[in-house]
């Protein structure tokens, strides 16, 4: 156990249920939940499982991390698979979910179902604020990529008489690339003469 890393002896909890972990390790299923959890996590997958010589008393067998045992015993035991099934029909049906000894506390102590409750407010507002912080940053984003293109337009469409493009490089060089900036004034329709000997300034 490394921090979060929590590894079990998968070994050890398949022999209750007389089944094997290479079994379901073989499962193309299973095979999605690791590359997910790698793409999601950056957790490499011999770190995701391991397998190590010796009996599974001694520590041998093959170990996986908590992720992927959650799946695991899912597979080995089917009334624990419809007990998860069930605490994720309580969350979509009441946003929350807990286990008996909870819940008589909570009807027991209306004190601890307000702490809850505000808890649960204050998460949704830190995701709520996150969520505006990363679309203000890809409004941001988008404005820097299109400036030097909007620079360019204004330049041209502000001119009361022809522009050489040589000569409006120049003048927008300063505030972003030439290139995308004429790419993005031909799109609008604006017709720039120049001769030949211009261009490649």
């Amino acid at each position: 156990m490394k921090g979060d890393s929590v590894m079990v002896n998968a070994t050890q909890l398949a022999k209750i249920y007389g089944k094997r972990p290479n079994d379901y390790l073989s499962l193309p299923a299973t095979n999605q939940l690791i590359n997910a959890i790698t793409r999601k996590y950056g957790i490499s997958e011999n770190q995701l499982v391991i397998s190590k010589a010796g009996s599974s008393h001694n520590g041998g067998g093959t170990w996986m991390h908590r992720l992927i045992v959650v799946d695991f015993c899912q597979w080995l035991d089917i009334d624990l698979k419809l007990w998860c099934t069930e605490k994720l029909d309580e969350l979509m049906r009441y946003g929350m979910t807990a286990t008996q000894p909870t819940l008589e506390q909570m009807i027991n102590n209306p004190d601890l179902v307000i702490s809850l409750a505000q808890n649960g407010k204050r998460e949704e507002k830190q995701r709520l604020a996150l969520e505006v912080e990363k679309k203000e940053q890809e409004k941001l984003s988008i404005i820097e990529e299109t400036k030097p293109a909007v620079v360019f337009t204004e330049c041209v469409t502000s001119s009361s008489t022809n522009i050489l493009i040589g000569d409006l490089a120049k003048l927008i060089t300063q505030n972003g690339n030439f290139r995308n900036g004429f790419s993005h004034c031909k799109s609008q329709g604006v017709v720039i003469h120049d001769t030949p000997d211009a261009m490649e300034e």
